[in-house]
């Protein structure tokens, strides 16, 4: 190796300045407007959530017939994936309101039920629910299309049923889940 490879020359070298002060960047203003940008946001965050938790106030039986209604634009168009929403709109309403578990269950095996068999508030209904099930399977599986009349029937029924099934309101019902 060469020597002159090994020492430096004093004027390659760098110095190392100290820092510089940076004084007072920070005004008491900046603080203040800053809290008020913090309160401004706690009081907006506040306000959404209260507003949420209103709208959240609204019966399930309510959300049923309010989602079937954003459904009928489809009847025209997606019959089919009509009658499939209407289908689940409905098992999820028998799920919510009775505590039954028809949506992970096929036709037949919620119409043999225990829970079924056993709950009295369905005892008049069990014919009407077994006519939109069985017309819903046919649509769904057997991809028998129906006609717009048999649609409006169907949803007719269905929110027939929710309102004669809908608990009375008395007091503040609890969203979701049965009383």
């Amino acid at each position: 190796m060469n020597s002159q490879n090994l020492t430096r020359n004093p004027s390659e070298l760098y110095d190392i300045y100290a820092p510089i002060p940076a004084g007072d960047t920070f005004s008491p203003l900046f603080f203040a407007g800053g809290a008020i940008l913090c309160g401004i946001v706690i009081l907006t965050l506040f306000f959404l959530f209260m507003r949420r938790k209103k709208e959240a106030t609204l019966p399930y039986w309510e959300e049923t017939l309010q989602k079937i209604d954003l459904l009928r634009p489809l009847q025209d168009r997606e019959s089919s994936l009509y009658t499939e929403k209407m289908d689940g709109i409905l098992r999820h309403y028998l799920e919510t309101r009775f505590n039954l578990r028809p949506a992970s269950q096929t036709t037949s095996e919620f119409f043999h039920s225990e829970a079924l068999l056993n709950s009295g508030e369905l005892r008049g209904f069990r014919q009407q629910l077994r006519s939109l099930f069985d017309q819903a399977d046919m649509i769904k599986f057997a991809h028998l299309p129906p006609t717009r009349e048999q649609l409006m029937q169907m949803e007719k029924a269905i929110c027939l049923f929710v309102r004669q099934t809908a608990p009375p309101t008395t007091g503040n019902p609890q969203k979701g889940g049965p009383l």
